[in-house]
């Protein structure tokens, strides 16, 4: 068995870290680690991740310092990205309530869903529910303290730099096995997107990356996430939400009658896809139409 390679060395005064020392020092995986080095060239002169300094029985060596300094440039640069909260979430009173459509509209969220996949697959991250409100349509839905969110939103990061893509803790005091803001929509979208269209078919990520916007890889990541998180409904779940979005569609076209844009006030609504609400719109249109 051969003996286990210092994490850390000197070397002519320079102190030097290995490849799996900057993986326990930043809470990285080993393939992060690995591809900030191959990505270096991409990285700001200035910031970028240091070159071999030494090699010592086959173990690479890099700079420590240079190493902190890049790891910070990366931490400030990810949490630059997160989407900033809206002015009013920080000019109420802290003691007031907001509905969870209200919150992620604050928050800059594209939908609520992102705070449910936050409570279902992150606890602790995101608050808890002080309570519920009345929704849009009637039904009650999840509400949160403005303060609360306000606490949150000063405390969140863009670090996901964790083992397997996660956040390892550390900055923020956001705790291990939470994603960013924007990977978490994106988890939830393709959650949505693939219990709305049947379940996972070659292709879809690509679909999503057009309909959405960012890199199909980022998409393949978060189709490969939701499909580990949910099970496919069965026909006849997905034949009764498709039969109840008909029916509530097919009632607001009778009470006020079709107009550009039902669909997606639907989907805002209900928090579900637009997509979903545009093929129930036009199933309900052709059955009020004259035969």
């Amino acid at each position: 068995m051969s003996p286990q390679r210092p994490l850390t060395l000197v070397v002519d005064g320079r102190t030097l870290i290995s490849r799996a020392g900057i993986a326990e020092r930043s809470g990285a995986s080993m393939p992060t680690a690995k591809n900030w080095f191959a990505k270096r060239l991409e990285q700001p002169e200035e910031f970028r991740h240091p070159d071999k300094a030494a090699t010592v029985d086959r173990t690479d060596y890099y700079d420590l310092e240079q190493f902190d300094r890049f790891h910070a440039w990366l931490k400030q640069s990810k949490q630059d990205r997160v989407k900033t909260a809206r002015p009013e979430l920080h000019q109420g009173d802290p003691d007031d309530v907001l509905s969870i459509n209200e919150a992620a509209h604050a928050l800059n969220y594209a939908s609520a869903s992102a705070i449910r996949k936050y409570l279902k697959d992150n606890p602790g991250y995101f608050p808890e529910p002080c309570g519920t409100v009345e929704g849009p349509s009637g039904r009650p839905i999840p509400a949160f303290r403005r303060g609360d969110l306000q606490d949150f939103d000063r405390r969140r990061t863009g670090d996901n730099t964790g083992v397997s893509g996660r956040i390892s803790g550390g900055p923020g005091g956001v705790p291990a096995g939470t994603v960013t803001p924007e990977v978490a929509q994106r988890i939830a979208t393709a959650t949505e997107h693939l219990q709305s269209t049947g379940g996972y078919r070659h292709g879809v990520a690509a679909e999503l990356a057009q309909l959405h916007g960012g890199s199909e890889a980022a998409w393949q990541r978060a189709v490969r996430q939701a499909r580990q998180g949910t099970t496919a409904l069965s026909p006849e779940e997905l034949a009764s939400a498709r039969d109840r979005r008909v029916a509530t569609a097919l009632a607001r076209l009778q009470e006020s009658g079709y107009h550009r844009g039902l669909a997606s006030e639907l989907a805002t609504e209900h928090d579900e896809p637009a997509r979903t609400w545009q093929t129930a719109v036009t199933t309900a249109r052709q059955q009020l139409a004259p035969q």
